[in-house]
C-alpha cells in the first residue's frame, strides 16, 4: 500500500484538484471540524489561521493508495485514515477526506490543517517519510494485502515523476527527457534553446536547486536532470539569459491566476460530482432531508389525530349539548390547544426553510 503526503499551500488549486472530473468517481467522504461543508470554502478557512503562526505551509495533504486489485471496505478505509491522523499528530484537526476511481482503481485523499489554534503554531511533520512508510506496511499486515515495495527509496521519486510526465501527456519521463535533451543538443544558443522550450510548451525558469522548466500544466521539472548535464555547465551554457528568467514558484503562482481568470470568463458547464458519506455516516444534507421528512410525518400524524378529534366533537354535537358546560369547556380547550400546536409548528417549519 503507498501511503505518502507532505506540506503545502494553495487551498484553491488543491481543491480543484480534488474535485477533478477526469476521475470516474469523486466522493467527498468528510469535511471534519470544519464551519462549511464546501471543499473549497473549507481549504481555505483552514488556510486562513496559518496567519496565526510564522508558518508558511498552511495544509497536510496526504494519499492512501491500495494496490490496484485490492479491495477496502468502508471501515478499512476509515481506519486507515484515522491511523494516518494519529500518527501524524493531527488528531482532532480539521480535515478533509476524498475519494477517488480511476481506471478502476481507488486511492484516498486526506487534507488536514496544519495550524494548532489552540498553541498558535503550526504542527510539524519532518518524519512523516518513515511515518507514511511503516503505516502503509502495518496496513498491508492488517488487511491481508500484498507488499509493495516499490514506492519507497529510489522509486518514490521516479513515482512522482511518472505522475508529472503523465500530466504533461508524455507516456513516460523517458519519454520527456528524450525530448528536451534533444531540443538542449540541438539548440546551441541560448535564446534558441528558450524558444524551442517555448514551442514545445515549456518556460525555462530558476528554482531553488539550479534552473528548472516549468510545462503548460505547471509541472515543474529540472533541467540538469532532464538534459544529463551539470548545473555550473548549464548555468555555464545559459549565462546571456540567465538574469532575465523567473522564479519559477512566482511564475506558477502568476501564471495560475491568469488560468483562473480565463477560465471565469469562458465558464464551462460543471461535471456533477457525487457527493456522498463512503463511511456510512449521514451529511449535512441527509440529515435536513431526514428531518424535513420526519417533521412531515409528524405534521401528518398531528392533523390525523386533530381531524379525529374535530369529527368526534361534531358527530357528539348533540350530545355534547347536555352535558355540563365545564365537559364541554374542556373539549374546547382541547380543540384550541391543537390548533395553537399546529400554528406553531407551521411558524417553526417557516422559520427552518428561511435559514437553509
Amino acid at each position: 500500500m503507498i501511503c505518502k503526503g507532505g506540506t503545502r499551500s494553495y487551498p484553491t488549486s488543491l481543491a480543484q484538484h480534488l474535485l477533478k472530473t477526469d476521475n470516474e468517481r469523486v466522493v467527498v467522504v468528510e469535511l471534519k471540524h470544519t464551519a462549511t461543508q464546501d471543499l473549497k470554502q473549507a481549504l481555505n478557512d483552514m488556510h486562513a489561521t496559518i496567519a496565526m503562526t510564522q508558518g508558511k505551509k498552511s495544509l497536510y495533504h496526504a494519499q492512501i493508495n491500495p494496490a490496484k486489485d485490492e479491495q477496502m471496505t468502508s471501515p478499512q478505509w476509515l481506519y486507515a485514515v484515522d491511523e494516518m491522523e494519529r500518527r501524524l499528530g493531527f488528531v482532532d484537526q480539521p480535515r478533509a477526506v476524498v475519494y477517488h476511481e480511476k481506471k478502476g482503481r481507488a486511492h484516498m485523499h486526506v487534507v488536514w490543517q496544519r495550524t494548532d489554534i489552540e498553541k498558535g503554531k503550526v504542527i510539524e511533520t519532518s518524519n512523516d517519510y518513515y511515518i507514511h512508510k511503516k503505516l502503509g506496511r502495518d496496513l498491508e499486515r492488517k488487511f491481508k494485502h500484498k507488499e509493495l515495495k516499490a514506492e519507497f527509496s529510489e522509486n518514490w521519486e521516479k513515482m512522482n515523476e511518472r505522475e508529472q510526465t503523465a500530466r504533461d501527456g508524455y507516456l513516460s519521463p523517458k519519454q520527456l527527457k528524450a525530448r528536451i535533451k534533444q531540443l538542449y543538443k540541438n539548440h546551441s544558443d541560448p535564446k534558441e534553446f528558450q524558444k524551442a522550450l517555448k514551442k514545445a510548451k515549456f518556460d525555462l525558469a530558476k528554482g531553488n536547486r539550479g534552473l528548472v522548466i516549468v510545462s503548460s500544466k505547471n509541472q515543474i521539472h529540472s533541467l540538469g536532470r532532464y538534459t544529463g548535464q551539470k548545473k555550473k555547465d548549464i548555468e555555464k551554457h545559459l549565462k546571456p539569459i540567465l538574469e532575465y528568467l523567473p522564479d519559477a514558484t512566482e511564475f506558477v503562482k502568476k501564471r495560475e491566476k491568469q488560468q483562473s481568470k480565463i477560465k471565469a470568463m469562458n465558464p464551462k458547464p460543471k461535471a456533477k460530482t457525487i457527493v456522498e458519506n463512503a463511511f456510512d455516516i449521514l451529511s449535512r444534507d441527509e440529515i435536513g432531508k431526514t428531518a424535513a421528512k420526519f417533521d412531515k410525518l409528524k405534521q401528518e400524524f398531528k392533523q390525523k389525530q386533530f381531524e379525529k378529534l374535530r369529527k368526534e366533537f361534531t358527530d357528539n354535537q348533540d350530545a355534547f349539548n347536555t352535558v355540563s358546560p365545564s365537559v364541554r369547556e374542556g373539549f374546547e380547550q382541547v380543540k384550541r390547544d391543537l390548533e395553537r400546536q399546529n400554528e406553531e409548528e407551521r411558524k417553526r417549519k417557516k422559520e427552518r426553510e428561511y435559514k437553509r
